[in-house]
């Protein structure tokens, strides 16, 4: 591979990565009005039924496009406890 094929293949990546972390952004914002609303309306910041749903369509998701079940479960977990800790924090106010 010549080097300004793989210069090329790097700055796409790190644009991917950095529309990824646009999309993260955007998705924290909206846990955050989710937390506000079950705070209205006292609710837990852990709905254990939603959340099955949530990792099992994401997974079914990832495998439909080639990626692991896995490797999309274990991103989503974390995703999950990022979100909890936002919903924690608002809940707690």
């Amino acid at each position: 591979m010549q080097k300004s094929s793989l210069t090329t293949l790097r700055k796409q990546i790190d644009s991917t990565d950095h529309e990824l972390i646009q999309v993260l952004q955007k998705r924290a914002s909206l846990v955050e009005l989710v937390a506000k609303a079950k705070r209205r309306n006292s609710a837990p910041p852990l709905d254990a039924s939603r959340w099955q749903h949530v990792l099992n369509t994401r997974t079914e998701w990832g495998v439909k496009l080639g990626l692991s079940p896995e490797f999309t479960a274990d991103i989503f977990n974390r995703i999950h406890e990022y979100s909890l800790q936002i919903e924690g924090n608002i809940c707690k106010k």
